[in-house]
Formats: structure tokens, C-alpha cells, sequence
């Protein structure tokens, strides 16, 4: 009868959150140079809160990165749907504090494939890779915030890929060079209504 009551005591909350994200790539081998690379996210987010602290955000974030590989830039645009649970402690409503962790799904609705260049012989640039991205990937957040009042929020998220990201072909033998994780840090705030 408990459980069945719970649905009547959680609190909802609508807002939207955006913020600024790097993104740290690593290579099963190291065939390229790359930086990290920087973007932004924003999107709606709901936030239910249970009795003793629990609670749930769910959030339908617009996602994109940019990041440098051999001179080439690589845009990488998502829709991520991640789903955190939380837990909520603090100073009654006025200031606290949250530890959110949980699944992410994103879905690639950019670009996918990318020609990368390299100088060959020091005279020209001639097409050798390509990168792939898939067209959705897996990851998990862990992270926490500091909440101010009940209608803002600081956050500080750690999102790493579950399986590859993309891969690393060379364009003549078709042979797949490196597979690449993208693993980023998500600095957001949000403001619910």
C-alpha cells in the first residue's frame, strides 16, 4: 500500500537545463593526434522527488561537440536522453546538495562520417582515414550539485561511453585502424519552473 501512495507524495518539477561539456577522447591504438573536445547541451528536463531524499531527473538534451582531428574538425550533433536517480540532502529547501547516477541513450542526428587528412611527403594532403560515428551510443553519469531554493540547480556530471564511440578507417585498405570512447564532463545548470 506504501509503494502504491508513492506516486501521490513525489513532487514534479519542469525546467530546462543546458550547459557546457569536454569531452576526453581515447584510442584502442594510437593512429591519430586529436584535442578534447568542446560543445554545449540544452534541452527539457523533469525532475520528480520522492519522500527521504530519492528521487529521479529525466531530460531530452540537444547535444553538440566539436573536436580537432588532424586539422580536420569533427561536429558531432546528438539527442541524449539520460535518466538519473538522485538522492537530495541538505538545508530543508532553502540550499543542499544532490548525487545523481544513471543510463544515458544518445542518437547521432548529424554527420557520421568524416575524411581526415595527412600530408603525404611533405607536398600535398591526401585522403587516408576516415572517422565514423555510430549512429547511437550507451553511456552512465555519475556526478552531483549544489540546489538553490527549488527552482535552481548547479550541476557537475561525469558521462563515460559504454562500448565504441566511433572508428578510425584507412580509406585504401578498409581496414579498421583504431576504435575511439568518448568520455565527457558535464558542467549544466538548470532552472525549473
Amino acid at each position: 500500500m506504501l509503494l502504491a501512495q508513492l506516486p501521490l507524495l513525489a513532487q514534479v518539477n519542469f525546467g530546462v537545463k543546458g550547459g557546457y561539456n569536454i569531452t576526453q577522447m581515447s584510442f584502442s591504438k594510437d593512429v591519430i593526434q586529436s584535442s578534447n573536445r568542446n560543445g554545449f547541451f540544452i534541452g527539457p528536463v523533469l525532475r520528480a522527488s520522492l519522500p527521504m531524499g530519492l528521487g529521479v531527473d529525466i531530460a531530452a538534451l540537444y547535444d553538440q561537440r566539436d573536436a580537432k582531428m588532424e586539422d580536420e574538425t569533427v561536429r558531432q550533433k546528438s539527442f541524449n536522453l539520460p535518466l538519473n536517480v538522485r538522492y537530495d540532502f541538505g538545508l530543508g529547501k532553502a540550499l543542499g546538495f544532490y548525487l545523481a547516477a544513471g543510463p544515458q541513450a544518445s542518437f547521432n542526428i548529424g554527420k557520421n562520417d568524416f575524411s581526415l587528412k595527412s600530408i603525404a611527403n611533405g607536398d600535398a594532403d591526401e585522403e587516408v582515414r576516415s572517422y565514423r560515428l555510430r549512429d547511437s551510443n550507451f553511456s552512465v553519469n555519475l556526478g552531483g550539485g549544489l540546489r538553490i531554493t527549488e527552482h535552481l540547480e548547479f550541476g557537475c556530471i561525469y558521462n563515460i561511453a559504454v562500448g565504441k564511440t566511433g572508428e578510425i578507417k584507412d580509406i585504401h585498405l578498409k581496414d579498421e585502424l583504431s576504435k575511439t570512447h568518448a568520455h565527457a564532463w558535464q558542467i549544466s545548470a538548470v532552472l525549473y519552473f
